[in-house]
Formats: C-alpha cells, sequence, structure tokens
C-alpha cells in the first residue's frame, strides 16, 4: 500500500518550460523531485526500480549526482542493499538495486548535491 500527500502512480508533466515536475514529491530551497517506482506497488523481498525526476535552481533539469536510500523511521534501519542510480536525460535518473526485506513502513530518502552543499529530500510511506 502506498499512501501520502501525493500519488506515487502519477506521470509527471510540464510544470515549466524546463523543469517536467507538475507536482513534486518532496522539495528543499530550490530543488524538487517527483518519482515513479516499478513495479508500483513493491513486495517485500522483490526487487523494484524507481524513475526520479528532479529540478534545481531556476527550475531548470538537476544534472549532478543523486543518491537514494530507503530507511524505516519506526525501525531507525534502512535497507540492506545500496541503489545504483544513473542519469538518463537532464533531469531523469534511474535507480535499480532497491529490495525491502521486511513488511513496515518505508521512506525514501534522497540526497543531491547543491551550489552551498548536501540537499536533503524524503518522501513517501511504502508499505509492502
Amino acid at each position: 500500500m502506498i499512501t501520502g500527500a501525493v500519488a506515487l502512480l502519477s506521470t509527471p508533466t510540464l510544470a515549466a518550460a524546463n523543469c517536467p515536475i507538475d507536482a513534486p514529491m518532496a522539495a528543499a530551497g530550490d530543488y524538487q523531485l517527483s518519482y515513479t517506482l516499478t513495479p508500483a506497488l513493491p513486495t517485500v523481498g522483490q526487487p523494484f526500480q524507481m524513475t526520479i525526476e528532479a529540478c534545481g535552481p531556476a527550475n531548470a533539469p538537476y544534472t549532478g549526482p543523486i543518491l537514494v536510500d530507503a530507511d524505516m523511521p519506526a525501525h531507525r534501519h534502512g535497507m540492506n542493499y545500496k541503489p545504483t542510480v544513473i542519469s538518463t536525460l537532464p533531469g531523469t535518473y534511474v535507480a535499480e538495486g532497491f529490495l525491502l526485506h521486511m513488511p513496515g513502513d518505508w521512506r525514501f530518502k534522497f540526497r543531491l548535491a547543491g551550489a552551498d552543499g548536501p540537499v536533503r529530500l524524503a518522501h513517501g510511506h511504502v508499505q509492502p
């Protein structure tokens, strides 16, 4: 079950001339992102991937590095796996290697390289 203020299954549309995000799922300062999961509903012990769309200052596509992870805030631990992230287009990334190893409430965490240092964003609650 996926819950949150914004549906994870929505397909982003153009919000501005340069940035593809219509409804950001996470934002911090000048940075925002949205993502979709494949499959849309992760299952415990089954790998899945994430497609990320990110924008930075001046609403331009973000082109720097992105690190992504998932954790269980109630249990104070993360995944046993480290996803790999590759850029497929300016502002679009694919993260592979996710595997939620137990049922419960999971949150996605992102780290982008901002002009003044790391930008941290978090979103979601995925319950496999």
